[in-house]
């Protein structure tokens, strides 16, 4: 996976990821963006925010991902993949030049499927979905721990500082 991302305001930016070589795990064909020229690259695009979530008891720091509607195919079958997915930020409360963001998950559901608005009063759902087809929409899940760095301030390189809001 490839991408980049800039910040608007200290908690929320925009983001384009690019997740090569991608294949259906039913037929092995090669899934391609709808909007990306080489075969098995699917480009996603959208926004993201800054939030905190539940972890047992434990406030912990993690980056939701809006995503624009993204539309691929996999041989004739077309799928949409939208919504919203929530990856861990780590290291919490060190300076660093890179971070991990994890999105994992637990039986058919990403790990955090519920974070904190904004104003850290009460919760709101974060849930990808997805459509094959002519079928239903439903929950759908991702697995990804990419690594994020390059930061950058006015041009020049600096570190982050991921904490709780």
């Amino acid at each position: 996976m490839t991408g980049s991302g800039s910040m608007n305001s200290l908690k929320s930016g925009s983001f384009t990821a690019t997740f090569e070589e991608i294949k259906s795990v039913l037929t092995g064909t090669k899934c391609t963006g709808l909007s990306d020229e080489t075969g098995g690259d699917v480009t996603v695009k959208g926004t993201f925010h800054i939030r905190d979530y539940k972890s047992g008891t434990e406030l912990k720091t993690a980056s939701i991902f809006l995503l624009a509607p993204v539309h691929f195919s996999c041989g004739e079958t077309l799928v949409v993949i939208a919504g919203c997915v929530a990856a861990a930020l780590m290291p919490e409360n060190t300076l660093t030049k890179t971070l991990t963001g994890t999105i994992a998950k637990t039986g058919a559901d990403n790990n955090i499927i519920t974070v904190l608005n904004e104003e850290n009063t009460a919760n709101e759902l974060c849930q990808l979905l997805a459509k094959e087809g002519a079928n239903a929409t439903k929950l759908a899940h991702l697995t990804v721990s990419p690594t994020i760095n390059g930061f950058k301030q006015g041009g020049a390189a600096v570190e982050v500082l991921v904490m709780r809001l």
